[in-house]
């Protein structure tokens, strides 16, 4: 009676205690009196259940009901005709987060191949009375773990019916569409989803694995059909959403134990990125966009040279190569991206970045090392050419060299360190210390080529004879015009960085360039130079500064001595003696504070 009664939170009460009583009273439900009320009472009760709240608590009867005794009296047909009203109601706006765990066990228990296929049709079908999209991407969750299932679960005794194997085949890439076309992604659907997104990569990977390992499974016979007409459809689609597809690879990537050239994947991969870029017209303005840029990368990621890449002998009419992608596409992208108007905006930079991770993709697809250098010095000289802003190539730099395995970092920076880079930084660095501009971007640039920042750890992406050069350049133009120059404070910095650094200057460079900053004083001494006097490790360089700066105060202390014959009330005279007497201070509290 109180299954049945108008009240619901009766009727929740009911369905908790059957539960129980299925589980621990099994006498009572699966005895003589059970046995002939319930297997007619359940298929009732389910098609008058309309309350949300109860929903949960039905299902969860149901699949203890079948699961712990004999359930061989209820017709299975009578009572899914109900739950399928359910499901295409999307319960009621019950939330699916509580009641749609359920659904994979129950229809195992159910095992008629017929009712499980007709359960997830009506459950794609509910998705449109649902309230919102998190509910909506979570029925699909649900409906695609279901269809993988039965698809990929070892059928030796029970094979499943080709036409219900490939109707649930559809039913699991009705998902996969779902996900791909959805928008409108907000923080309270972004969970369904994410978790949407992860088991479309997973199964995905694992229909790939299984297409050649496993016999035995549903999915192993309609493979062919699968990778050959149905996924093409949607992969080789002109509307495909290639943000969302870029998801869907990488969680693939993460989850693949091996992409071999056998791969299913790869040759839709491969066909779909040599379309995408021969549409692209070499000779216009178009760039790509965020999303299509990521998708270039994740192909190249992806997929093998070989695949995205063709000879002439693969039987592949396109002419179509890596030298020529990132020469006539790649490159073009970076320059028209440099030479905007807005080169410095957020959307142009970002843009400009992309291109470079593009770039060093694309590198990495390389196995010849002296064929990536080549590629890469002949990008860069036409950037140069291109006067590419300092920021977007520090940008570009950091972003190729950032790799998380140091095996990596250091074979790519090998790569990135070249002349070319060598001689535009030494020009560079001579313009600024004869300008009276500032340069964009400067410190940025010089840093990222020096090897401070983060990404590098040090490690330089030019020559030490290079960076030997700026401290030649400082040393040689010992002028007062030239030190008030702020892009020389820039590369004095960045050169005292770099002094706790036995691999890059020299003793006696590091001492050249302590004797500068001690000279110029000011921000740049008190910041860092006296700091480097201070630091463990560095007695020598220490001991070896101070007396060479005591020699330059006696020289100069000489050389005041020698011009007394001067007016004393000589301007230049009084400027020396300033000079001498700050340096004089500065090299005493150096002294007295180790």
């Amino acid at each position: 009676k109180t299954m049945t009664n108008s009240r619901s939170s009766f009727r929740r009460a009911s369905y908790q205690l059957l539960g129980i009583m299925c589980q621990h009273a099994k006498s009572v439900v699966y005895g003589p009196l059970g046995s002939e009320s319930l297997p007619k009472l359940l298929p009732s009760i389910v098609a008058q259940e309309k309350s949300a709240a109860n929903v949960p608590s039905l299902f969860e009867v149901l699949l203890l009901y079948l699961k712990f005794g004999n359930s061989d009296g209820i017709k299975l047909e009578e009572l899914m005709k109900p739950v399928n009203k359910l499901l295409k109601k999307a319960c009621y706006s019950a939330s699916p987060a509580l009641w749609g765990p359920t659904i994979l066990p129950l229809l195992v228990l159910i095992e008629k191949e017929n009712l499980v296929l007709a359960a997830l049709r009506n459950m794609l079908v509910g998705r449109s009375a649902t309230i919102g999209l998190a509910d909506n991407l979570l029925i699909t969750c649900f409906a695609a773990e279901t269809c993988s299932f039965f698809l990929l679960r070892n059928e030796e005794k029970n094979p499943m019916e080709s036409t219900v194997c490939t109707s649930m085949a559809e039913c699991w890439l009705d998902c996969a569409k779902s996900y791909l076309s959805t928008s409108g992604v907000t923080s309270i659907s972004r969970s369904s989803d994410e978790k949407l997104k992860n088991i479309i990569g997973k199964i995905l990977c694992r229909f790939d694995e299984v297409s050649d390992e496993n016999e035995n499974c549903a999915f192993y016979r309609v493979k062919n059909w699968f990778w050959s007409k149905e996924l093409p459809i949607i992969i080789l689609s002109d509307s495909l959403n290639y943000r969302r597809f870029n998801k869907i690879m990488k969680e693939v990537s993460e989850n693949q134990r091996n992409v071999t050239p056998s791969s299913n994947l790869m040759p839709l991969i491969s066909q779909k990125f040599r379309s995408f870029v021969a549409d692209l017209n070499p000779s216009s303005d178009y760039t790509p966009q965020e999303s299509e840029y990521e998708f270039m990368k994740t192909c190249l990621e992806f997929c093998h040279i070989e695949n995205l890449f063709p000879t002439p002998n693969d039987g592949n009419s396109s002419n179509m190569n890596l030298d020529s992608f990132i020469m006539n596409n790649i490159l073009r992208w970076l320059v028209i991206h440099s030479q905007s108007v807005n080169c410095f905006s957020n959307e142009n930079s970002n843009l400009a970045v992309h291109s470079f991770s593009l770039l060093s993709a694309s590198l990495d697809i390389t196995r010849s090392p002296h064929r990536q250098q080549a590629l890469w010095r002949a990008v860069l000289v036409e950037l140069i050419k291109s006067d590419c802003p300092l920021g977007i190539l520090a940008k570009g730099l950091l972003i190729m060299c950032g790799r998380k395995n140091e095996g990596q970092k250091m074979s790519i920076i090998s790569v990135v360190m070249c002349d070319t880079l060598d001689d535009f930084l030494a020009r560079v660095v001579a313009d600024a210390l004869t300008s009276s501009e500032s340069m964009s971007n400067f410190e940025n640039f010089l840093r990222v080529c020096s090897g401070q920042n983060k990404v590098l750890g040090g490690s330089p992406l030019v020559s030490k004879k290079s960076i030997s050069g700026w401290v030649e350049l400082l040393s040689s133009n010992k002028k007062e015009e030239v030190y008030n120059n702020a892009s020389v404070i820039v590369i004095l910095r960045t050169l005292l960085d770099m002094i706790s650094d036995d691999n890059i200057l020299s003793h006696e460079e590091k001492i050249k360039v302590l004797m500068i900053a001690w000279e110029i004083g000011g921000q740049t001494w008190s910041e860092s130079g006296s700091r480097i006097i201070n630091r463990k490790g560095l007695e020598k360089l220490n001991n070896d500064f101070f007396f060479v700066a005591a020699s330059e105060l006696q020289t100069s202390l000489i050389s005041l001595i020698d011009d007394r014959s001067l007016d004393l009330n000589n301007f230049d005279l009084h400027q020396r003696s300033c000079a001498w007497s700050n340096r004089a201070l500065r090299w005493y509290n150096s002294n007295v504070s180790l």
